[in-house]
């Protein structure tokens, strides 16, 4: 009887899960096109763009890390993770000052 009980608390919590999370796609997709409508209009560069997209990762990541941390949920983070955000970063901002000095040449 235990084994049917933690069964069926297992279908209820992956459906209440599957709900928020379409919810949230859902909620969040007039923001992403407001938010495409406000860069477009701000008229910056894709190399601005890329250093901003990557920032708000990042703060995404210390957020949900904050907020595990706080519901005692213990979350490991690989190394590599960091290494390859700050990688692509860098690959970014590279790129984007190669454009910038070509344009000035």
């Amino acid at each position: 009887a235990s084994h049917d009980g933690q069964t069926l608390m297992r279908q209820r919590v992956n459906e209440l899960v599957s709900g928020l999370a379409a919810a949230g796609l859902l909620a969040g997709l007039p923001f992403t096109w407001i938010g495409i409508k406000l860069w477009r209009s701000a008229g910056l560069g894709s190399g601005s763009m890329a250093v901003r997209i990557f920032l708000y990762i990042l703060a995404a990541h210390l957020v949900m890390l904050a907020a595990a941390r706080q519901a005692n949920i213990d979350i490991i983070i690989s190394p590599h993770d960091p290494i390859i955000l700050w990688g692509w970063l860098l690959s970014v901002t590279g790129h984007h000052q190669i454009i910038t000095n070509k344009k000035e040449w």
